[in-house]
Order: C-alpha cells, then sequence, then structure tokens
C-alpha cells in the first residue's frame, strides 16, 4: 500500500483529494436493511416458515420456537 502520491501512501479508504470515504456506504441504504429489511426478514422467517411447521411437536412447538429465536439472537458468527 505505499504506490500512492509522491511519499503518501494510498488506502482503500483515503482518496487522492485528501477526502476520507465512509466505509458504511449511503446512510439511508444502511438504515433501510438494518431497521426495515431485517426484522421484517426476521418476523417472516419465524412466524410465517417456522412456526407453522413445528405444529407437529404439540404443546412443546412454542418453547421449541421461544429456544430457536433466543439462540438466533445470541449467535453472532461476526465476533469469532
Amino acid at each position: 500500500m505505499d504506490a500512492g502520491l509522491g511519499n503518501q501512501p494510498v488506502s482503500p479508504r483515503h482518496r487522492p483529494d485528501g477526502q476520507w470515504r465512509r466505509p458504511g456506504g449511503d446512510r439511508g441504504v444502511l438504515v433501510a436493511l438494518n431497521v426495515i429489511l431485517g426484522p421484517l426478514v426476521e418476523e417472516l422467517y419465524f412466524r410465517g416458515y417456522l412456526l407453522p411447521r413445528l405444529h407437529r411437536f404439540g404443546i412443546w412447538a412454542p418453547l421449541i420456537n421461544i429456544s430457536l429465536f433466543a439462540a438466533y439472537h445470541l449467535w453472532k458468527p461476526w465476533t469469532c
């Protein structure tokens, strides 16, 4: 990363005009994905797809669904 302008190194986050790029991109897109789309997909999966298929477990179905929901929220692969 030392092939820059003069003696300045070129970084993926640093532009030649001296301005820094935001690593996350547009905030509107991030808000739409994390605040709207993420929870919507999660609810559709757990309540719309998984819960109806757990009926065969009878009275244990809600407990299994709650356990899977909790495990989903505790598992954070990006922290490993």
